[in-house]
């Protein structure tokens, strides 16, 4: 995850893009205490220049990806799911974590 950094504290409520360096390859969601509040998030164009702070990025031949999100409730954290790209009996892969301001 490049923006938010995984971690990040101070993001805001919804209204913004997550930028990843590599397209998911299953559906993203978000989610507080392992319910989803977003369902799938829906791809877009990432944003540029990058919102700060963000973690670097990678040099790579891929473009940056990014997802819309929408409204969140303040001062929460949030775990950003791959909910398809899991393998075996576990039934999502985490990304990372933000919490908003």
């Amino acid at each position: 995850m490049i923006y938010p950094m995984p971690g990040a504290t101070a993001v805001p409520a919804g209204g913004f893009t997550l930028v990843f360096n590599f397209a998911a390859p299953g559906t993203l969601s978000i989610v507080q205490s392992a319910k989803s509040v977003t369902g799938s998030l829906q791809a877009t164009a990432a944003p540029s220049p990058l919102p700060s702070p963000h973690a670097s990025v990678p040099p790579s031949s891929l473009p940056l990806a990014g997802y819309s999100v929408p409204a969140l409730g303040a001062h929460t954290q949030y775990e950003v799911l791959d909910t398809l790209a899991s393998v075996g009996p576990c039934p999502s892969v985490s990304i990372g974590s933000f919490t908003t301001k």
